[in-house]
């Protein structure tokens, strides 16, 4: 019996920024295990592209506690806008799934990538989420 499943989005920004998000949430079996994490791992470009890997620009984990949620820096370098971007996904996904989060990103080019990464991994656990119910 699986515990999650992976479920992966190629997503352009208005700008013409490509990133690809890779995301491991918990199947059905695992929603009464609220200690089953979400993971995200956010590239720059598509996963399809023959470019070479960007480093790990951010590794973030949080973990929620009633209504709040709390975030820790696993590994990062010094691009503050990957990690603002990295504890921002773990944060929202921790508070609003009520389950711990870990956030593996490569790169955030800009502040509007950085919201519309944010948008697209909610909007990945949450078809993800209607895909297993239907």
């Amino acid at each position: 019996m699986d515990l999650t499943r992976t479920l992966c989005r190629d997503s352009q920004s208005p700008w013409g920024e490509l990133f690809h998000v890779i995301a491991s949430v918990p199947t059905e079996a695992a929603k009464t295990a609220a200690k089953t994490p979400i993971t995200f791992a956010i590239a720059a470009g598509s996963h399809a592209a023959a470019s070479p890997p960007l480093p790990l620009a951010a590794y973030v984990y949080a973990v929620p506690r009633g209504k709040e949620a709390f975030a820790t820096v696993l590994s990062g370098s010094e691009d503050d806008l990957a990690h603002e971007t990295a504890n921002r996904v773990a944060l929202l996904c921790a508070r609003r799934f009520g389950r711990p989060c870990y956030v593996a990103l490569s790169a955030a080019s800009t502040p509007w990538d950085s919201a519309l990464i944010c948008q697209e991994c909610v909007k990945v656990v949450n078809d993800g989420d209607r895909s297993a119910s239907t």
